[in-house]
């Protein structure tokens, strides 16, 4: 029974000290990053910004073609993992693939794209054509890429689908085809 006092007597000297030094501390003590004496949690200097390479995500994007007095747009978001410290700049092109370029969308090559430090999302619009021409729905593509330190680029695609609105049967009441009754032959 001797044996197991030491051991013990240190654990509540231990805990001792730690009481005593959680009642020493003042209240607004600042307990990491950040002005001393401040009390307040939501204070963003004591979060340390977050570490680590950003991870970049593009949107596929879905609009209405319209028609020529009232096109529509389709609309991409750039999102990063955790907000940049400074402005990023990227790239962005359009392509076409079943939608052209000029015809069912307004394309573009290179267009120099900046995403704002501090921010975690932005929005890449890119105008369609309208059109009265019945037709099926069509896509296109937006790359959106940036050069990287170690060589090469970090490349986004996206995928825009344009559905088309001038449909025949749009807009037409429903046909109703009566029952058939009974058959003589």
């Amino acid at each position: 029974m001797i044996r197991n006092r030491p051991f013990l007597i240190v654990l509540t000297i231990l805990t001792v000290v730690s009481i005593v030094g959680l009642v020493v501390t003042p209240a607004e003590a600042a307990i990491g990053p950040g002005d001393p004496g401040t009390s307040d949690q939501k204070d963003p200097a004591r979060y340390l910004p977050p570490t680590g390479p950003i991870h970049w995500m593009l949107s596929d994007a879905e609009a209405v073609e319209g028609d020529s007095g009232n096109p529509g747009v389709l609309r991409f978001e750039v999102t990063a993992s955790h907000a940049p410290l400074q402005n990023m700049a990227f790239w962005a092109t359009t392509t076409s693939s079943f939608a052209k370029s000029g015809e069912d969308f307004v394309g573009f090559e290179e267009m120099l794209v900046v995403f704002p430090a501090g921010e975690t999302s932005i929005t890449i619009e890119v105008p369609l054509i309208g059109d009265v021409w019945i037709e099926d729905d069509e896509d296109m593509v937006l790359y959106v890429w940036r050069p990287v330190a170690t060589g090469g680029y970090t490349v986004l695609m996206g995928i825009g689908h344009i559905l088309d609105d001038d449909d025949l049967w749009r807009g037409l009441p429903p046909i109703e085809i009566p029952k058939a009754g009974p058959r003589w032959f």
